[in-house]
């Protein structure tokens, strides 16, 4: 019931775009935030499978964001021409998210899945913050 008239009323004030609404990108965040904000209150430790649910909205969203985005937000940007690849600047900056992606997965792999890997390579290059707990 809350989550329908939420819905509705950022609905309502999403910007109209092509003569549409853009209920989906609305769906999306309100879907993401849902499945996030339970567990922003909880006290005890949370763990990486807390966050699945999230992580199914933030890929729609992610997926959601380079299929609705304006090409001309992609020109504001002095980038290299692109002319030799024959392709669009989006499809350019999608390849180079996704390398990034599996880059940084790889990096990370080996925390996430427990393999046993020298505490230099954790303490020098994957402890971004110093918050952070990945030993």
């Amino acid at each position: 019931m809350i989550l329908k008239w939420l819905v509705k009323k950022v609905a309502e004030t999403a910007t109209v775009r092509d003569g549409r609404v853009a209920t989906i990108s609305c769906f999306l965040l309100v879907g993401y935030l849902s499945s996030l904000l339970p567990w922003a209150a909880v006290t005890r430790a949370t763990f990486i499978y807390h966050y699945f649910p999230c992580m199914i909205f933030l890929v729609l969203m992610i997926t959601q964001m380079f299929k609705e985005s304006h090409p001309l937000w992609w020109y504001k940007f002095k980038w290299p021409s692109w002319k030799w690849l024959r392709v669009d600047k989006r499809v350019g900056i999608a390849v180079i998210y996704l390398v990034v992606v599996v880059v940084l997965f790889a990096a990370f792999y080996p925390v996430i899945a427990g393999v046993p890997v020298p505490r230099d390579y954790i303490e020098n290059y994957l402890k971004w913050f110093p918050s952070w707990s990945l030993c």
